[in-house]
């Protein structure tokens, strides 16, 4: 049961991503280049990708929803999770390129990757605050992360993760998760490094 007094169960009610934040998922996929891709999310979606201004926010349940059609439409040959990884991957790299995304990633170099982890874990609640988001481990050469109450496919987050660390210039070397419990959406996510 909601309860209203705590912040996320009432941002649950209204959940919703930005409009930019769904225009980086389309750019970064290669979506621009797409003319039959954006007349269906168009008419399927109602998020017109071509307007000058963006909508402020877009329904969460719709959001994922195109993520599972642009996973078919895009990468309709390769294995589900790995197709829902590089929609993450590059619409993180998308993002990191924009203005916000750059002021990030310089100051995720400058902290380094266990700082940058807070960081991200930061940014990760301002997007989606009905969920929680923790911080498990941020040691040397390793990450780990931990979501609940947020649904959606572990893939796409584990390719957000990766792109990310990939912005502070570390490459990873392993990245897994553990669906820790479905039915609250509870997946923990590990990253290690060199």
């Amino acid at each position: 049961m909601l309860n209203m007094e705590n912040p996320s169960d009432a941002a649950r009610i209204n959940q919703n991503m930005s409009g930019r934040a769904v225009r980086v998922l389309l750019e970064g996929n290669g979506v621009g280049n797409r003319p039959d891709l954006q007349e269906v999310i168009l008419k399927r979606f109602e998020f017109d990708y071509r307007a000058s201004s963006l909508p402020p926010s877009y329904p969460y349940a719709r959001y994922l929803q195109l993520v599972e059609f642009l996973r078919l439409a895009l990468y309709p040959d390769t294995p589900v999770d790995q197709a829902f990884q590089l929609l993450g991957y590059r619409a993180t790299q998308t993002y990191f390129q924009g203005v916000g995304g750059q002021v990030l990633r310089i100051a995720a170099q400058v902290m380094g990757p266990q700082q940058g982890a807070k960081q991200f874990v930061k940014k990760m609640r301002s997007s989606l605050p009905w969920g929680s988001h923790d911080l498990v481990a941020a040691r040397a050469n390793y990450v780990a992360y931990r979501k609940g109450g947020i649904e959606g496919p572990p893939g796409l987050m584990l390719g957000v993760l990766q792109a990310s660390l990939e912005a502070c210039g570390i490459k990873p070397d392993r990245l897994s998760y553990k669906v820790e419990s479905p039915i609250e959406d509870s997946v923990l996510y590990e990253i290690s490094w060199l």
